[in-house]
């Protein structure tokens, strides 16, 4: 995995960069959609690894890669069903792609309601960096698609031509995907998105009762977190006035941006000082912030949209973060004290209450 030097984080697969994976197996189910009372309604299963077609291949990785670039959460098992034991036995090659991939392909059948989209339930076997991968797309089936069985050894698959005349127009919709990995202690690492979602929501009959995962941090409880521990670095580990508001600035900026995900790697690199940069890692570090993570604002929405300096003396000044460039600065004194200056006109000047 590539890293700097200064930035350890333990666990070869816990940085997951979608645009390193590779696919080299995979096995097609279509999951109907159906409401219980339709009686004998069933998934349509294949019976063997579909024949394999390198184009078809490119298409399942830009797909992984497009999905988790617009949401990534990082799950863990959370032992209420098998399926992250199944996949982890077929990681260590203990169990095979196409017993594995019928399983959840009966498994994703039962979990889904009514309302929930039929489609294609694809299980695929492939590398992350060289590492060993599994990963689950659930894609929209497009109407109108012929059907194409093959016989690969006497039994059914779905067939090269089918896949080329489904996947390869670029019309076909992700709907959920999953990407899991052993990690260094054998235990299961997993990545999911959900492109049908709001926001960065992950279904619960997906997350939760198909795949049996939770995810490994609440967005809203880790960005909080983020947010007061990069100020509380700022505030007990930088000294110079100008550079702590520079980084506060950075931080909530870097928090209101419209990215799902907070990258602490690239975010030190493109705002940080390179003296700081592995004090404020181990700072987030310690206090429990992983090097990469879904945001959501909800809980800190009313602080990120105001600045405030608070100086000894009882003087508070308070602005929008969006100030334009010029109206307030920030230096630092050679007596060690800071220099805060507004130029502006003066709207209105009152008394008021401490």
């Amino acid at each position: 995995m590539r890293r700097d030097d200064w930035y350890t984080v333990g666990g070869p697969m816990v940085e997951f960069d979608p645009g390193l994976v590779e696919i080299t197996r995979w096995v097609i189910h279509e999951i109907p959609k159906t409401f219980r009372k339709h009686e004998g309604v069933e998934p349509t299963l294949s019976e063997a690894v579909s024949p394999h077609d390198e184009e078809v291949a490119r298409f399942f990785e830009r797909k992984i890669s497009d999905s988790f670039g617009r949401s990534k959460h990082q799950v863990q098992p959370d032992g209420t069903n098998e399926t992250p034991g199944s996949v982890l036995t077929c990681l260590g090659g203990e169990e095979d792609l196409m017993a594995l991939s019928i399983r959840l392909g009966k498994q994703l059948f039962e979990s889904q309601s009514g309302a929930m989209s039929g489609g294609l339930l694809v299980v695929m076997e492939g590398k992350h960096d060289g590492s060993p991968i599994l990963s689950v797309l659930k894609l929209e089936k497009e109407e109108g698609a012929r059907a194409a069985s093959a016989q690969v050894e006497g039994k059914s698959t779905y067939s090269v031509e089918y896949m080329r005349d489904l996947f390869l127009t670029g019309r076909t919709r992700v709907f959920k995907v999953a990407v899991f990995a052993q990690d260094t202690d054998e235990t299961l690492v997993g990545w999911v998105s959900d492109p049908q979602s709001k926001g960065t929501d992950i279904a619960d009959f997906f997350l939760s009762t198909f795949l049996g995962c939770q995810l490994t941090n609440d967005p809203e409880v880790t960005t909080q977190r983020f947010h007061d521990a990069a100020e509380k670095f700022i505030n007990e580990q930088v000294t110079d006035p100008e550079k702590k508001a520079r980084y506060e600035t950075a931080v909530i900026a870097e928090l209101n941006r419209n990215d799902a995900e907070v990258k602490l790697k690239a975010f030190v690199k493109d705002n940080l000082d390179v003296d700081d940069r592995k004090r404020f890692v181990d700072a987030m570090q310690a206090s429990g912030v992983n090097e990469s993570f879904i945001k959501d604002v909800k809980l800190i929405k009313t602080r990120l949209r105001r600045l405030q300096h608070e100086f000894e003396a009882g003087v508070k000044v308070s602005y929008p973060v969006d100030m334009p460039d010029g109206v307030v600065s920030v230096k630092g004194r050679t007596d060690g004290r800071t220099q805060l200056q507004v130029i502006d006109n003066l709207k209105i000047l009152r008394s008021r209450g401490a």
